[in-house]
């Protein structure tokens, strides 16, 4: 059942419970374990969309969560340790899609990470689709367009998702254009094309210390709104 509550629980147990579901994919746990190692005081919680470069597997893609998009890419490709299990079998080398930043916490952007993750279980996406087996099927396709697709639903339809004021990065005007074709558009949604290392929350691989979020245009429509697995998956 998607009804679970971590009420009680400690946010490090609560985060791998919910992004490992029962039994299922286990890739955010990776994530958490390996990337981060212990928990770090970081203002920025970014969930990301990798495709594969590789061309023998052009529809391969990878949706995680990090608060160091730069080291995360690189454990991705091997070149320093902790990258994820599905990532190091097949489809190296890796690029970003898209980042999302502006999550106001670790639980709501490893809360959205699931639900893009797991968008046939999720309970916030099967009723913003409206059908079930539609929310499977989609699921079950592959690529960045499919992504996208879900991404679009996930930040224009889910609460609390759609109400949070987000910034999507994309690292290529390919993928912001097929983005904004299959887009509703929201004004809570900023869209931006820059390289990595142009993103307001760079930092340097391995460095452990906060950076300073840049002022949001849309903060006063921030607010904390208490969230619960059965409220967000």
């Amino acid at each position: 059942s998607d009804k679970r509550s971590f009420s009680g629980v400690s946010p490090t147990k609560s985060m791998l419970a919910l992004c490992s579901g029962e039994g299922g994919d286990s890739t955010a746990q990776i994530a958490v374990t390996q990337e981060e190692g212990v928990v770090q005081e970081d203002n920025h919680f970014h969930c990301y969309l990798l495709r594969s470069v590789d061309p023998d597997h052009p529809l391969k893609t990878y949706i995680g969560f990090t608060t160091n998009p730069q080291r995360r890419l690189r454990q991705h490709n091997g070149e320093i340790t902790g990258g994820a299990r599905r990532t190091a079998k097949q489809g190296r080398p890796w690029e970003y899609v898209a980042v999302i930043d502006g999550f106001q916490d670790k639980v709501t952007a490893m809360q959205f990470e699931w639900a893009w993750q797991h968008v046939g279980r999720s309970k916030v996406f099967r009723e913003a689709v409206g059908c079930d087996k539609l929310a499977r099927k989609m699921k079950r396709k592959r690529g960045v367009k499919a992504r996208l697709d879900e991404l679009d639903i996930l930040l224009n339809d889910c609460p609390p998702f759609n109400t949070f004021p987000l910034d999507v990065y994309f690292l290529e005007t390919e993928h912001h254009d097929l983005f904004c074709d299959l887009s509703k558009g929201t004004d809570n949604l900023s869209l931006e094309i820059c390289s990595l290392d142009d993103m307001p929350f760079a930092v340097s691989v391995g460095k452990e210390v906060p950076i300073t979020k840049r002022p949001c245009t849309n903060a006063n429509s921030l607010e904390h709104i208490p969230l619960s697995l059965n409220e967000c998956v």
